[in-house]
Order: structure tokens, then C-alpha cells, then sequence
């Protein structure tokens, strides 16, 4: 994909390329942006790798919207991440559920009610909790895919959606 997230999916608006990983440039809400550089970001000793994948593809998302509306229902699910124990009684009382998946497309395609992602970083495998979660989607209709990047998510949300 030397060409880029923008240009794969068709809405390559600009004709700036990335000096760095020779990729176009797409636009978002923080304006021209490189898929690849804002997943690499370094972001030194709290560095998330999956929040900063997760970020890219909700970057994507941004652009992404101009060929498919739709995916303007694209949301991040915010289970994880480390809380404090006021927090997490708070969010537990409010129906915040163990081994939900981090992004969701609630769209119909395919035979399926909608497209949940589980972002891991490198090769970390999904818990115990979240493989129970997923099958459980999956016997109620949904798809459900396991990405380690934002290339890959974007690439599963393009072919969900019949784009690629």
C-alpha cells in the first residue's frame, strides 16, 4: 500500500505525500495527516501502540466518511485502560462489560448487524474474556475481527463495507 490509506480507498483529496513513509496524505478534523506516522508516534514511557492504531484508523474514519457515510457510525468502545478504583466502580455500575471489543460499526452488510474490532498491538493475542465475547457476537449476527494494525482494521472495515 505505498500509495496510502487515502488512495486505497479511494479518497486521496491531496496531493501531499509523507517525506517519511512516501504515503499521501489525508485529511482530518487535525488536518493533513500521515496514517503510518500517527500510528508510529512515539509517545515515550505511557506509549500505547494499540491507542495510537486506534487513533490512525478513527483518523481515517475522518476522511473516510466522503465515500462511505455510513461510517460516521464508526465509535471506539472505551472498556480498557487503566483507571482508578472509583472510576472503574462507576463505569462497572453503568454497564461497562469485560472483553468488549474497542471499535464498532454498527452498519448491516454482508449478511451481518454490524462489524465489531479488537485492536492488539504486535502479537498480543486476545484474553480469555474477549475470545468468549467475540463468539458470543458472532452467534448474534455480528462480524468480529482481531487487528494488530491500523492498515489491517481500515483494510477489514473497507472490505465490510464492499469497498475493496
Amino acid at each position: 500500500m505505498k500509495n496510502g490509506i487515502g488512495q486505497a480507498a479511494g479518497l486521496a483529496e491531496t496531493r501531499e505525500w509523507c517525506k517519511k513513509h512516501g504515503r499521501r496524505l489525508i485529511r482530518s478534523n487535525e488536518g493533513l495527516i500521515c496514517v503510518e506516522c500517527v500510528e508510529r508516534k512515539a509517545g515515550g514511557r505511557n506509549d500505547n501502540p494499540e491507542h495510537r492504531a486506534q487513533c490512525a484508523v478513527i483518523a481515517w474514519r475522518d476522511q473516510a466518511v466522503i465515500k462511505w457515510p455510513e461510517l460516521r457510525l464508526l465509535h471506539a468502545i472505551p472498556n480498557g485502560g487503566k483507571r482508578d478504583v472509583a472510576t472503574a466502580r462507576k463505569l462497572r455500575a453503568e454497564g461497562v462489560v469485560a472483553g468488549i471489543p474497542d471499535l464498532c460499526l454498527p452498519v448491516a452488510r454482508k449478511g451481518y448487524h454490524g462489524l465489531y474490532i479488537e485492536m492488539k498491538a504486535g502479537d498480543k493475542q486476545v484474553t480469555p474474556i474477549q475470545r468468549e465475547v467475540g463468539e458470543l457476537l458472532e452467534g448474534q449476527g455480528y462480524m468480529v475481527a482481531v487487528c494488530n494494525s491500523a492498515d489491517l482494521a481500515i483494510c477489514r472495515i473497507e472490505e465490510y463495507l464492499g469497498g475493496v
